[in-house]
């Protein structure tokens, strides 16, 4: 198995650092640096800063490769990547990503990883080399796909780069065709880098408890300034209670963080509930209009109703005493010629004095 490397340069950086005008001397010393405030994992392999054929004359390119190595592991091709393989002595690249997205800072010097090139700027002399961990044929894992375009991104803000200069080794080769990494595209792959490039940049910040320990519990740093009572900056009570209290304060901030999106949610229902029931009331409202009226008509037709009756009982109460008074005169006027009629028939006829029998009538 053949392995070439991928290297990180450290050379100065800023507009035109990419090639030193006096074209000194330089080992990368500053790349774990770079790595690690692009929030990347880093694992800095044991002498690195010494390590290289020789140092670098600057930084132009950065060349992308992978190992074609084993398929298991996370960076098992690290020990021939640093101390090389027969025939080509290590480093062979400055740079090695594990499968997980591990970054291996492995040499600060010159590494044997481009071999013939069609420019001199691509030569060792002026290319970082990163190598990849990846067979070459089964796919990558996102992780370490997201890193390797992150890593890229970090060394082209690092040493004033454009994307172009991140090229593949299939890329850079001499005869064309002789190398076949990274097997991705590359197009594709300097797209990413653009985009990561784009993004605003983010510092990594630790939690209250990281800072608290790096700053009051590992710190024994002694100067002339430290106080003859505190000669190793232990952590004094005011300040162990200030920082309870900071962090009592974050958790209850990050608490009514976490809650103000169900408190927005609430408030959106609430304010939903009072658009509906304003609606209901806007149309109880207007249904409420047309019941008034028909209740004033009805009440109106009641008391239309209850004068008729008035009136028709008044006239039911006047013709019936005025059948009542004429009945009674009726019955009145029929009593009298009863009366009268009995009388008559009670007299006796009156005696002719002058009757044929002349006989006197006898009394009684």
């Amino acid at each position: 198995m053949r392995i070439f490397g991928a290297r990180v340069v450290d050379c100065p950086s800023g507009p035109g650092a990419g090639v030193p005008s006096d074209e000194t001397a330089v080992y990368l010393t500053r790349l774990a640096d770079i790595c690690r405030a692009a929030g990347l994992d880093v694992v800095e392999v044991r002498g690195w800063k010494r390590r290289g054929h020789g140092p670098m004359t600057a930084v132009k390119t950065i060349v992308c490769h992978h190992t074609a190595g084993p398929k298991k592991g996370n960076m098992p091709s690290l020990n021939v990547i640093t101390n090389g393989r027969p025939g080509l002595s290590g480093p062979l690249s400055q740079l090695g990503l594990g499968r997980d997205g591990t970054v291996y800072v492995i040499a600060a010097g010159l590494a044997y990883h481009a071999g013939q090139v069609r420019s001199s700027s691509y030569a060792n002399a002026y290319a970082i080399g990163i190598e990849a961990e990846a067979t070459g044929v089964d796919p990558w894992p996102a992780v370490q796909m997201d890193a390797y375009g992150e890593l890229c991104a970090a060394l082209v803000r690092a040493y004033d780069l454009t994307v172009s200069r991140v090229l593949g080794h299939k890329e850079v080769c001499y005869p064309v065709g002789r190398k076949s990494d990274p097997n991705f595209s590359m197009p594709d792959f300097r797209a990413r880098v653009t985009k990561v490039l784009k993004a605003p940049a983010t510092v990594p910040v630790g939690t209250p408890a990281q800072i608290f320990s790096a700053v009051w519990a590992r710190d024994a740093v002694k100067g002339s300034w430290m106080t003859p009572d505190n000669p190793t900056w232990a952590a004094q009570s005011v300040v162990v209670t200030t920082f309870k209290d900071q962090v009592k304060a974050a958790d209850a901030a990050k608490a009514a963080a976490r809650a103000l999106p169900a408190a927005a949610a609430d408030a959106r229902a609430t304010t939903a509930a009072a658009t509906t029931l304003r609606g209901t009331a806007a149309a109880l409202g207007a249904t409420a209009t047309p019941v008034a009226a028909d209740a004033a008509q009805t009440r109106a037709a009641a008391d239309r109703s209850e004068a008729t009756l008035a009136a028709l009982q008044a006239s039911v109460r006047t013709s019936m005493a005025e059948a009542v008074k004429a009945a009674v005169e009726t019955s009145r006027v029929r009593v009298r010629v009863t009366v009268r009629s009995r009388s008559a028939a009670a007299v006796p006829p009156a005696t002719n004095p002058s009757s044929a029998t002349g006989s006197a009538p006898h009394p009684r």
